[in-house]
């Protein structure tokens, strides 16, 4: 044990066993400490701590009774509270012991003690208060570090986090500059986004320290983010008003931070709507790798379940009609609603109508009613006339029958007395033959008199006219056909355009990867596993395809092919390897690893030797793109994408690490870049608009401006080589599509067309 520093004449001595120990915050530790009673009386010695908090001390025996020329133990407890109350540091202790014999005479012992969930033995001293912080959503967590220097000289240290993302961190400095034996405390804050980027659940991080003068000497420690799940939601009908039997989608976007699972709950307002739940089938037969699609239909009796991940839509597809149909009615508006509600109780209610009508509209009974009565009169009419005809024919018999009788043989208006006293022929009704019966004549001798004029047929009384039969006019038939709606403007005819594209989706249950012929749209799956394939990019020649798959455990870049040939691992490597990118010749593959301990850009040869870090910097850089900027297509440049300004910006740099320029210089994120051989434009998604959206800027970053305008995330653009035409992903109709536009922002078309599952990151050959 080691001898304390003992004050003139003292009869007791305090010694201690441990002179240094360490215990993180909610620990405990112990420290032996012997008093000596050298003297000839029995003695009782009080013991106390200086340089700790009191709360944090405790004696087996705080008062220890020693006999005379003899020695006993007594047993230090330190135990600080948890983290952050017990705050990290070294303390140094002084031990105190009070003779009640003597009460001025102090037998003193120093000892130190490290309070920290984590202290390294080395160059680089880091003392930290625990390796695992809870935090919520939307809140932040003060995390204190004690940097040490244990070197014989001044050193600056240079503190870096990762594994998550770099803007969620924040402190005063990333560089501390200590003296030799200096230790200063300095603090980082972890500010958590309340969105579905923070994943619910444990994230491992790293927390790195380097020395400046000897960059070997290095810490790292290995860290937890505990983040507590959250739960938020958004949706959308679509359409929000139906026809009887319309194709329907309720579109649920996950805005939480884990996977949720959603009840669907339909209520009719009316009583009289029933509902139909569709799902999508491969039609048997059908090839396999482009089936065709059949629909049934189910009907809902219940709640039905939609399970959508984290920062992810689903979609739940229906339809409705009315239960019994009216065989004579207008159109009429039956109400409905959609109760969504998330595992957390949290629900929306979406509202939605059905139009419906009768078989007949009412106005066509009416109709028929009077088209009926109108035959009816059409039938008689003819009818009557016959009978008045023989009426007529009847009564003409009677009269000639009458007028031999009576002496009218010529059927004249005069007897035949009168006849023969007028000069008149009594057989002859037109004596004079001027057109005028003799009766109506007012000289029936004198072919030259005028007629009976208006004024004499009016002096002259007549029998009354017989009742003449008058028929109401009966409204023209409608018409039968439906008013002509409004014009729609005709839809842009697609272009023809040419090449592969692959890309991943998740359409068939989980990623895999997929090819589609630009001409015709025709898709054909390529890979087939349970494993997660995604980021494929299509080889110059067309016909090779690297990819990231995580069929080994980790993320890794494989090499398949359009003809489906045996995927080979390129990089074979424990660490995060992802997004490939082709160089413009196809003997080279540039990707993104963080096989160093970050994300670094990385090229390798086709065959996945030759590997060689690029980037080399203690920052994130991520997603490069290969680009030729001349004619000939000998300049290469890789572009990609660095928060090493503290925001997302988008840089490149030749092959062979030189030439390193920032190209877009914003305060915005800006990523996802991409370019083409012997172009002279790049394009790049950024939020600088308050969305995500396709941007192109020149080869030197010049003349920058958004391709897309759209309110909706459009990202990860791939060009068309030479064409004009650049493929993006899209959400626009409420799952991510592939669409294509041409690069002067015009000409907009849905490529993928598939309202189920997640269609992304295309390349274009």
């Amino acid at each position: 044990m080691d001898n304390s520093i003992q004050p003139q004449k003292a009869n007791i001595r305090v010694v201690i066993k441990e002179k240094e120990l360490s215990v993180a915050p909610e620990g405990k530790v112990e420290f032996h400490i012997g008093a000596i009673n050298s003297g000839t009386m029995e003695d009782i010695v009080k013991f106390s701590v200086k340089g700790i908090p009191t709360k944090w001390v405790s004696f087996d025996e705080p008062e220890l009774r020693v006999e005379a020329g003899k020695a006993k133990q007594v047993i230090l407890q330190i135990q600080p509270p948890p983290f952050p109350d017990g705050r990290v540091g070294k303390y140094k202790l002084e031990i105190q012991g009070t003779s009640r014999n003597a009460p001025r005479v102090l037998a003193t012992i120093r000892c130190t003690v490290n309070i920290a969930a984590y202290a390294p033995e080395g160059h680089v001293g880091v003392l930290i208060g625990a390796i695992d912080f809870p935090v919520t959503p939307g809140s932040s967590v003060s995390i204190p570090l004690l940097l040490e220097n244990r070197g014989i000289s001044a050193d600056s240290f240079r503190f870096n986090i990762s594994g998550i993302p770099r803007s969620w961190v924040s402190t005063t400095s990333s560089v501390i500059q200590l003296a030799a034996g200096e230790s200063k405390e300095m603090i980082f804050t972890i500010n958590l986004p309340r969105s579905s980027a923070a994943n619910a659940g444990r994230t491992p991080f790293k927390i790195q320290v380097s020395s400046e003068e000897m960059p070997s000497q290095k810490t790292e420690i290995d860290c937890i983010l505990t983040v507590s799940a959250f739960s938020k939601f958004s949706g959308i009908l679509r359409p929000e008003q139906l026809r009887t039997n319309q194709p329907a989608q309720l579109l649920i976007g996950n805005e939480g931070n884990t996977i949720d699972t959603y009840n669907l709950s339909f209520q009719d307002l009316s009583g009289k709507l029933l509902f139909e739940k569709i799902t999508r089938y491969a039609k048997e037969g059908s090839d396999p790798n482009n089936p065709e699609i059949g629909f049934a239909y189910s009907e809902i009796t219940s709640a039905q379940r939609l399970r959508v991940s984290p920062g992810e839509s689903g979609v739940f597809e229906y339809r409705s009609r009315l239960r019994s149909r009216s065989f004579v009615g207008d159109a009429e508006i039956y109400y409905f609603n959609i109760k969504a509600v998330s595992a957390e109780k949290k629900s929306l209610d979406f509202s939605s109508q059905i139009k419906e009508k009768g078989f007949f509209p009412p106005w066509l009974l009416v109709l028929l009613l009077i088209t009926f009565m109108a035959l009816c009169l059409i039938l008689f009419i003819p009818k009557k006339r016959a009978e008045e005809s023989i009426n007529t024919t009847q009564t003409a018999v009677y009269h000639q029958s009458q007028a031999v009788i009576v002496g009218k043989e010529d059927m004249g208006e005069l007897l035949d007395g009168q006849e023969k006293r007028n000069c008149s022929l009594p057989f002859i009704p037109d004596t004079d033959a001027d057109k005028f019966v003799d009766g109506s004549d007012i000289d029936p001798c004198d072919p030259n008199n005028p007629s009976i004029t208006a004024t004499t047929i009016a002096e002259i009384p007549t029998d009354t006219p017989p009742p003449t039969l008058t028929l109401t006019p009966v409204s023209p038939i409608a018409s039968l056909v439906s008013p002509t709606a409004s014009l729609t403007p005709p839809k842009p005819v697609e272009p023809n355009l040419k090449g592969l594209i692959v890309f991943e989706s998740n359409r068939d249950g989980n990623a895999e990867i997929y090819v589609m012929n630009a001409f015709d749209q025709t898709v054909t799956r390529l890979t087939n596993n349970a494993a997660v394939d995604i980021q494929p990019v299509l080889a110059p020649n067309a016909l090779e395809i690297a990819y990231v798959t995580n069929q080994d455990g980790n993320n890794e870049i494989y090499l398949t092919g359009v003809d489906r040939r045996t995927p080979m691992n390129l990089t074979n490597n424990l660490a995060d390897d992802q997004y490939p990118a082709w160089s413009p010749d196809g003997n080279w593959v540039a990707f993104t690893s963080n096989r160093d301990g970050n994300f670094e850009i990385y090229v390798m040869r086709s065959d996945g030797s030759e590997l060689r870090n690029i980037s080399n910097h203690p920052e994130a850089d991520t997603e490069p793109a290969w680009f030729s900027s001349d004619s000939s297509g000998s300049q290469d440049w890789i572009v990609f994408a660095s928060n090493r300004d503290g925001d997302q910006e988008i840089y490149k740099v030749k092959p062979d690490g030189s030439g390193l320029t920032n190209l877009t210089n914003n305060l915005a994120n800006d990523y996802s870049p991409a370019g083409y051989n012997k172009g002279n434009l790049l394009a790049f998604v950024s939020d600088r608009d308050g969305n995500p959206e396709v941007y192109v800027m020149g080869t030197d970053g010049s003349a920058q401006r958004n391709l897309t305008n759209n309110p909706y995330q459009d990202i990860e653009p791939t060009f068309k080589a030479n064409e004009g035409w650049i493929a993006f992903s899209t959400n626009r109709d409420g799952n991510l599509e592939i669409y294509f536009i041409q690069d002067n922002g015009m000409g907009v078309f849905n490529m993928s067309r598939n309202p189920i599952g997640q269609d992304r990151h295309p390349d274009w050959r």
